[in-house]
């Protein structure tokens, strides 16, 4: 009895999942976020964003974009003491 070995079905090229539309724009405001303000103070900005979403009744995508521009004026998140 002949037995023809198995073949592994590979794809031609390497698919690489992009985010679309929301997800695109939230996973953009966050890493400028994230680049505009020191590690150590990532979770006061998080903090302000969720202020900001309820303070503004806002999207966290809308509170994302309000506080990076408050960042970019100037504003300094500050530190948490642990």
């Amino acid at each position: 009895m002949d037995v023809e070995g198995v073949r592994l079905s590979m794809p031609s090229q390497a698919r690489t999942v992009r985010p679309q539309g929301i997800s695109a724009a939230l996973a953009e405001s966050r890493a400028k976020l994230r680049d505009s303000v020191p590690p150590d103070r990532w979770d006061a900005v998080m903090e302000e964003v969720t202020r900001v979403q309820v303070e503004k009744s806002a999207s966290l995508l809308e509170a994302m974009q309000i506080v990076l521009r408050k960042v970019a004026a100037g504003w300094i998140p500050p530190r948490r003491s642990s």
